[in-house]
């Protein structure tokens, strides 16, 4: 085969895979939102963003391992047999809902609770003024738009930010190959086991996670370029630890935008914010490369920063 077929193969067969990624995460939060009750959907998200984290880590040292001693067509010939496996056992064990009617019934227990909320305002008169305590206890209505274009900008500046951080380390920081892989499998694992610890600190609240994985964002990313000043050992100290950090604030962001996708997406939308997620990260994945070239690396996670600040400010307008 030649090279140009080889390369139309794999941009087919990457597009494919692609395509099948993106059937995944609707399908996955629709059996969640009808298979579980509302006060455990948060623990549910979290187990599978475990579950999935820590097969990324395992993946990651097989990776490593299969590629230094035997190359790439061993790793690439059990690939296959791993997602067969994985399809089978889905096939198996995963069981649609009899009755698709838990979202209907979370959006009939908002209805209910904005008219409990509404009889604390009714004077006998008919007229509307505050509760006894003062406060105003009408339910603000979540916008849903607003909300997919800050995933939009969230995973823009998540791809613009990360997509070239390998080369940041290894030619800005100088770090051995060998030591940034080291300083990324400790982010993958402390990433992996922080979805243990999320859903209990956050438990329901879907958007103070989402506003909150910005917020830590924000900083963070402003603190990569710290890594050039520092002496070694305490560079790559750093680096870990702030890119743990990083792992740590998308579990917090994943489980709260599943959750309140889950809770405020009209049927047949989830999708929809997922197609805007995807857009805003292919677009990072361009500027992630062009920035750094010609503006330099510092100029990037500046520019990264402005964005996940944006992103804050956006799902703040959102209500969620």
């Amino acid at each position: 085969m030649s090279s140009t077929s080889s390369v139309f193969l794999f941009q087919v067969l990457y597009v494919v895979l692609a395509l099948a990624l993106y059937l995944k995460g609707p399908s996955t939060s629709i059996l969640i939102a009808e298979s579980f009750e509302k006060r455990v959907r948060g623990s549910v998200i979290a187990n599978q963003g475990f579950i999935e984290s820590l097969g990324g880590v395992i993946g990651l040292g097989l990776c490593s391992v299969l590629i230094g001693v035997t190359g790439h067509q061993l790793l690439l010939s059990i690939t296959a047999p791993l997602v067969l496996s994985s399809f089978i056992l889905c096939l198996f064990t995963i069981r649609d809902s009899p009755l698709y009617i838990e979202r209907s019934l979370d959006r009939f227990d908002r209805v209910v609770g904005d008219i409990v909320d509404f009889s604390y305002h009714l004077s006998g008169d008919g007229s509307i003024i505050p509760d006894i305590d003062g406060e105003w206890r009408f339910t603000r209505v979540a916008n849903m738009r607003l909300f997919g274009v800050g995933r939009a900008i969230f995973a823009f500046a998540t791809s613009n930010a990360m997509t070239t951080l390998s080369i940041f380390l290894l030619n800005r920081a100088n770090y051995p190959s060998s030591l940034i892989f080291l300083v990324f499998l400790v982010r993958n694992i402390f990433g992996a086991f922080s979805y243990l610890f999320v859903d209990r600190v956050f438990g329901g609240k879907g958007g103070v996670s989402v506003k909150l994985g910005a917020l830590m964002r924000v900083a963070l990313v402003l603190l990569l370029p710290v890594t050039l000043i520092l002496p070694m050992p305490a560079s790559a100290v750093f680096a870990a630890v702030i890119l743990s950090l990083v792992a740590v604030s998308w579990s917090i962001y994943y489980v709260g935008y599943g959750l309140v996708t889950i809770l405020y997406a009209q049927p047949g939308s989830l999708g929809l914010y997922d197609a805007f997620a995807n857009l805003g990260g292919a677009i990072g994945n361009y500027t992630g490369g062009l920035i750094p070239t010609i503006f330099g690396f510092e100029a990037l996670f500046i520019f990264s920063g402005i964005l996940y600040a944006v992103a804050l400010v956006v799902f703040h307008l959102s209500r969620v």
